[in-house]
């Protein structure tokens, strides 16, 4: 099962945030998702992604329109049925506070982190790299002090799950690909390359990146993928998926 839940939004983004060096005078809507996954009825939940609650330093000196407003984690998981002591293992595709804020809420579950976004962010030479609000930096030392598990590339961190390093938007970003019970490919997660649908049929990277080329190069390796990719922040998710259940059991 994979369950998209609807934990952000802003009600208007400048196009060329979204749509690298294009759009301009557009408004875009945006919804900020995690992701809720198991492989069958009697396994352990999986959050990917976390979403934040923590939006007073990203939303200072904002317009109102372009402030991030939030769903508390606890109540979107209720909506299907799920608390938090339900989730074992939460899969972080990158570490900018709106992916990985929230991830402290869940003490008794596993955290995976890609290994090169780790690196990246806790190298002192990256410091200038590695700014706040963007990246929750005070957050880091927390996850080191409980434990986390340093995804690569082709890892298969829960049964149904593979994570693939794309990069771009940031140095680590990882896709996901969501595998039946069965075997065969099902669904994939884009992750922030990828924030709008349009950013795939268009060919246009995001306005927030780590390295254009990078990104150019993921938006190409996704579009070779033959079953849906979903993107991170579109809120045509929604209308494709009414209740955001993506996969049933």
């Amino acid at each position: 099962m994979l369950i998209a839940l609807p934990l952000l939004s802003i009600d208007g983004v400048p196009g060329p945030a979204l749509l690298h060096l294009s759009d301009y005078g557009r408004q875009v809507p945006l919804s900020g998702y995690a992701w809720l996954y198991r492989d069958g009825p009697q396994s352990k939940w999986t959050l990917i992604d976390t979403g934040t609650e923590s939006l007073d330093a990203a939303n200072a000196g904002r317009p109102a329109e372009r402030r991030w407003k939030a769903r508390p984690l606890v109540a979107e998981l209720a909506r299907h049925q799920v608390a938090i002591r339900d989730i074992g293992d939460v899969l972080l595709t990158h570490l900018h506070h709106d992916h990985c804020g929230s991830i402290e809420q869940m003490p008794g579950a596993r955290w995976h982190v890609p290994r090169k976004e780790w690196e990246f962010v806790n190298d002192p030479a990256n410091g200038n790299l590695v700014p706040e609000p963007v990246f929750p930096r005070a957050l880091f030392p927390r996850m080191a002090e409980h434990g986390i598990v340093l995804m690569s590339d082709g890892d298969q961190p829960v049964p149904g799950l593979r994570v693939r390093h794309l990069g771009g938007h940031t140095p680590g970003l990882m896709a996901v690909e969501v595998y039946d019970r069965a075997g065969p490919l099902r669904v994939v997660l884009g992750g922030d390359v990828m924030p709008l649908y349009e950013n795939l049929t268009r060919g246009i990277p995001p306005g927030t990146l780590w390295h254009w080329g990078e990104c150019k190069r993921a938006l190409e390796r996704l579009s070779t993928y033959t079953v849906p990719v979903l993107p991170s922040h579109d809120v045509l998710l929604l209308q494709k998926y009414p209740g955001g259940v993506i996969l049933h059991d």
